[in-house]
């Protein structure tokens, strides 16, 4: 539940602007917002139009001020600025109209206030350092877009205006009386869109919030939490510590912005200490950094392993500039195997292993993951716990070396006995994987070095066959009934690979038919299913066999 200081009222959202003038952290994401803008439109339209029902806006969640401030926005800033943007539209519409009373009234009361001191006006709503400047001008009647060059939340920001003004324009368009409607309008947006708000004193209060309500804004909130939390305890290295923070969101901008930044931050952390859920990980981080020297490096090392995780992601990263074309490729299987869990584990090993011990790292790593993902039995709670404990042995310099690190995975890598009984029996309902699986397995029938890497993953060059079809032909594969069907239809001893023109004309056939294809094909595995008399369990149980014994000299575990 929330804390004792937390109060929680049900307000009007447009009353939130009028009563309380708010701030969005200095140091807060940007305006982030483009078709979401049309989506709240219209939402609130309708629901104005059903006879003025009440709508429901979500949650705001403010940290009280502090002494001779305002309070700070934590959760719901995109919905503010919206609204306020609404708002000045409403206001250009009334003077449009030749309402210059209501026109002034609407800023007046929602979106800015005369500060007699200073003789200047005040916005009731400020963004954060890079939006605040360009919010405020585009709150203005005559409000104009962007110049050549400007930030993408700028351009976002002029865009919602545009749509506002567009909206408002069209809705008015049909209504003969535009000055009531307007009016109306504003005070469903003071009174019947109601929002949640929650004020809470501190930031560590506002993430109770967060975990007891499941709310569209936890994803990202995390992020900003540690953000806020770390600048406010920076002291005069605040600029230092921002700069950090904004090269690691860059270095994993291209790869799945703000989202992937919060995997990228747990997969950090659990890699000095050990596995940490993400609900936990904001508690855990802040009792690790208390002091500004903390903060300082921590901003250090989270700069310094964003660039080796933006490696983790792609073989085209700088950081393999001068690694060998197989260290790459292996860097590009480990992504088609699509695992998560061994990063914490690479992520170390890339920040303190020497260049020349990742290769045969990256290798044993594929042949890991693959046979934790034959054998199973091992959830993905359990693998990561056991990756990340790897990770935190090799930042300590307690494992040093690939021979050490794989001495220590022994324990919960499957050996090659268990292997090669799971990859005898295995059932692979993932096409990609199947494909994956059979080529790196052609590649070690026909004795070519390194065959755990991706040989081809173009779908239209090599695909899939099932030899049992998928969906047999009438009259034809009658030596399977249906339980025999669904059992062996996707076991790896029945799918081989072909060319796509081949394949588009036998899917369905009876086997006899393929067999002649099989025959001609220039893949090893391919044409020794054509040596079979016939097609049925005890052939795929034989095929599948031979290919375990591929697997285990394929995805070799040895250092």
């Amino acid at each position: 539940m929330p804390g004792p200081n937390t109060t929680i009222e049900m307000k009007g959202i447009a009353s939130v602007l009028s009563s309380t003038r708010l701030e969005v952290p200095l140091h807060q994401r940007v305006f982030t917002w483009t078709e979401e803008v049309q989506e709240l439109l219209e939402d609130v339209g309708e629901a104005f139009n059903r006879k003025r029902e009440d709508y429901f806006l979500g949650s705001l969640v403010i940290i009280a001020a502090r002494e001779g401030g305002r309070p700070n926005v934590l959760d719901g800033q995109q919905r503010l600025a919206v609204i306020s943007l609404l708002l000045a539209g409403i206001a250009d519409q009334f003077h449009d109209r030749g309402d210059e009373r209501r026109s002034q009234e609407v800023r007046s009361q929602y979106l800015t206030t005369f500060d007699i001191r200073e003789g200047t006006e005040r916005p009731q709503l400020k963004l954060n350092h890079i939006d605040d400047a360009y919010f405020r001008s585009i709150l203005m009647r005559g409000a104009t877009e962007p110049e050549h060059g400007a930030t993408d939340s700028h351009r976002r920001l002029w865009e919602a205006r545009q749509s506002i003004s567009n909206w408002l324009s069209n809705k008015l368009d049909k209504i003969s009386d535009s000055i009531n409607w307007l009016a109306e309008f504003t005070e469903y947006l003071t009174h019947s869109a109601y929002v949640i708000y929650f004020t809470v004193p501190d930031d560590a209060n506002a993430f109770l919030i967060f975990e007891t309500m499941n709310d569209r804004g936890l994803d990202l909130s995390i992020a900003d939490l540690l953000k806020n939390y770390l600048l406010g305890r920076a002291g005069e290295d605040t600029q230092t510590v921002l700069g950090q923070w904004t090269t690691a969101i860059a270095s994993l901008g291209a790869y799945g912005g703000e989202n992937l930044f919060k995997v990228f931050l747990r997969h950090f952390w659990s890699s000095k200490y050990g596995l940490v859920r993400e609900k936990e990980l904001y508690r855990n981080m802040k009792l690790r950094i208390a002091t500004s020297a903390n903060v300082m490096d921590f901003a250090d090392e989270l700069a310094h392993n964003s660039y080796f995780y933006a490696a983790i992601l792609s073989p085209e990263h700088e950081f393999w500039s001068e690694a060998s074309l197989r260290t790459r490729e292996r860097i590009r299987t480990l992504s088609l195997l699509g695992l998560e869990q061994y990063r914490p584990m690479l992520l170390s090993a890339l920040a303190h292993l020497q260049p020349g011990e990742l290769e045969n790292l990256l290798r044993l790593v594929i042949g890991w993951n693959v046979r934790l993902l034959i054998v199973g039995g091992l959830g993905g709670g359990a693998m990561e716990n056991h990756y990340c404990e790897l990770g935190k042995a090799i930042r300590n310099g307690e494992l040093k070396s690939v021979k050490e690190i794989a001495n220590r995975a022994k324990s919960f890598i499957p050996n090659d006995t268990i292997f090669r009984d799971s990859f005898a029996s295995a059932y692979i309902s993932k096409a990609y994987l199947a494909r994956y699986y059979l080529r790196t397995l052609e590649r070690q029938a026909s004795g070519e070095p390194q065959p755990e890497l991706v040989p081809n993953a173009d779908p239209a060059e090599l695909n899939l066959e099932h030899v049992l079809p998928e969906r047999p032909a009438e009259d034809s594969w009658h030596q399977f009934n249906e339980d025999d069907r669904r059992a062996y239809t996707k076991r790896l001893g029945n799918m081989l690979l072909l060319k796509e023109k081949m394949n588009s004309k036998l899917r369905n056939g009876p086997f006899d038919d393929k067999r002649e294809v099989y025959k001609s094909s220039d893949l090893l595995l391919t044409k020794k299913v054509a040596e079979f008399d016939g097609w049925n369990k005890a052939t795929i149980d034989e095929r599948q066999n031979y290919l375990a014994d591929l697997a285990v000299k394929a995805w070799s575990i040895k250092p």
